[in-house]
């Protein structure tokens, strides 16, 4: 009998912040992460009867991806939900429910064939209407995930098996987002009984046979799936356990079989004899700001902001090597990244002196308060704890509120009652992904709508090839236009996600999107 988990919390490392503010060694990035792989290859003698335990950071908050409200939703979609399209873990887009997509010759449309012979797991047929069905959710207003796919102005249904999407704009950028969240095929059925909030329906190698809210979901292998090969275990079970050393005491007691881990926790995992696996990432940790609220309206404040933030302390310190730092909203390696501003240091850089003349030529010579909101997850609370002494240089005081993620959601976009917000881009790794949570009028996460239309316009600009070089070059522009006018949302660092598994565990691997890839994953025979 496998032991449950034991969910109990611990106090924020006192060891973890001190590292954050200079007091012990610092760790290079990338040097901390250069002898490490980003995958366990399949071994051989896998167990098909065995059972894999995983654990995330947080557990899933919807089972509906339209009212998803974290990319980290998608550890536990994957298993049960396939997408039109999938992303591997080095960010390339295979096929997967669709068979073959084309971009239209004037660049405003998208034709999808899907796969033949499919149903979801209720019995009800997947064909093209489905899709539809499940496009037109996706895009509708209320959706948590419209921002991903605003670009689609309607979806034709051309036969049973082919599908036409038009879009106003950004057709480079839909491609990746049909291999995330608003690529999952729901079941229609599902959702109109509405049953669909509770238990997820879908076309994946697993069904869910349980699902406890705020705890863990069971799964069990989808009778008859179209790809066998990502069956190697018979069943699983993913918990949600926001503490970080809660993670890493039930993997090293074999209570579970893998984690998410803190990048701190590493060199603890690796101690244990545990296999640890770690990677760059699209991921990346930010600050965001409110600026409907004065003075955060004002650029010179929030280019103050930028200055307060020492992300190489926070980078070396508190991540210790596993977070790259970086002004630029994409890693780079992104074939967006703008190569003159670089990761901004040089321009950015930690400078409290400068930001507190920024803040006076601005006007605000008082002590500003502000709440900001951040996830219950340990390390993005001992990050914001970092902010809060380095805002404190400048005249900011910061009060720090955690909670779930749709808790923060509600404070920062919808009450407007939170002026700051500390958390992790987890969404689609297309440059797009960025801007569209966080800049486009009716984001999520843009509840001043302050972003100049100059800059707008030239991201659905770069947005609309298909061909990375052609986009590349007006990245570049748009991130001048950034520099001029620094948008309410701060990169911070760009993470180097981690992971570890007993050796039991194969085939797994850290995905670029920053979740770790466990499709097919395997366990040997005990």
């Amino acid at each position: 009998m496998r032991r449950r988990p034991r969910l109990f919390t611990t106090a924020i490392s006192v060891m973890l912040l001190a590292a954050a503010c200079g007091d012990i060694e610092k760790k290079d990035p990338g040097a901390a992460t250069k002898d490490i792989e980003s995958s366990i290859p399949l071994a051989k003698g896998a167990d098909p009867n065995g059972h894999f335990d995983w654990a995330w950071s947080t557990p899933v908050t919807h089972w509906d991806p339209t009212h998803s409200v974290t990319g980290g939703d998608l550890n536990f979609y994957n298993p049960v939900y396939d997408r039109l399209l999938r992303m591997k873990p080095d960010g390339s887009i295979v096929a997967m429910l669709a068979e073959k997509w084309e971009p239209g010759d004037d660049g405003k449309s998208l034709t999808m064939t899907i796969k033949k012979g499919l149903s979801f797991t209720d019995g009800t047929p997947f064909t093209a209407d489905a899709v539809k069905f499940n496009l037109d959710r996706a895009a509708q207003k209320g959706s948590t995930i419209a921002g991903e796919v605003e670009q689609i102005s309607s979806v034709e249904v051309i036969d049973d098996h082919t599908v036409k999407i038009n879009v106003d704009n950004a057709l480079g950028a839909l491609i990746s987002a049909l291999a995330v969240r608003p690529g999952i095929m729901v079941s229609p059925t599902a959702v109109q009984s509405g049953s669909v909030a509770s238990i997820p329906v879908g076309i994946g190698p697993y069904t869910v046979t349980e699902s406890i809210p705020g705890d863990k979901v069971s799964y069990a292998k989808t009778p008859g799936y179209w790809d066998p090969d990502a069956q190697r275990v018979a069943t699983m079970t993913y918990f949600g356990i926001t503490d970080d050393q809660t993670r890493l005491n039930a993997l090293e007691s074999g209570e579970i079989d893998g984690a998410y881990l803190n990048p701190s926790f590493v060199d603890s995992a690796k101690k244990a004899g545990l296999n640890v696996i770690s990677a760059p990432t699209s991921t990346f940790v930010y600050f965001m700001l409110n600026e409907a609220v004065e003075p955060y309206d004002d650029p010179k404040v929030r280019k103050a902001v930028n200055l307060a933030i020492d992300r190489e302390g926070i980078a070396k310190g508190l991540y210790e090597g596993f977070c790259t730092p970086e002004i630029q909203p994409w890693p780079s390696t992104s074939f967006a990244y703008n190569k003159d501003i670089g990761d901004g240091s040089d321009k950015w850089g930690y400078d409290p002196d400068e930001a507190k003349k920024l803040m006076k030529e601005a006007g605000v010579t008082a002590p500003v308060e502000m709440t900001a909101v951040t996830t219950n997850i340990t390390q993005y609370q001992q990050l914001a704890e970092v902010l809060q002494q380095n805002f404190k240089e400048i005249g900011i005081n910061m009060t720090i509120k955690p909670g779930p993620p749709a808790d923060g959601v509600q404070l920062f976009a919808v009450d407007k009652t939170a002026h700051g917000n500390i958390n992790p881009y987890t969404g689609i790794p297309d440059p797009h992904g960025p801007i569209v949570r966080y800049l486009i009028p009716g984001a999520l996460y843009n509840p001043g709508e302050k972003t100049p239309q100059d800059m707008l316009d030239k991201a659905y600009e770069a947005a609309g090839p298909v061909d990375p070089e052609k986009r590349a070059p007006i990245y570049a522009e748009f991130m001048d236009m950034w520099m001029k006018n620094p948008p309410h949302m701060m990169p911070i660092c760009m993470v180097n996600s981690a992971a570890a598994f007993n050796d039991k565990v194969s085939n797994v691997a850290i995905s670029v999107a920053g979740g770790t890839e466990s499709r097919g994953v395997a366990v040997a025979k005990e």
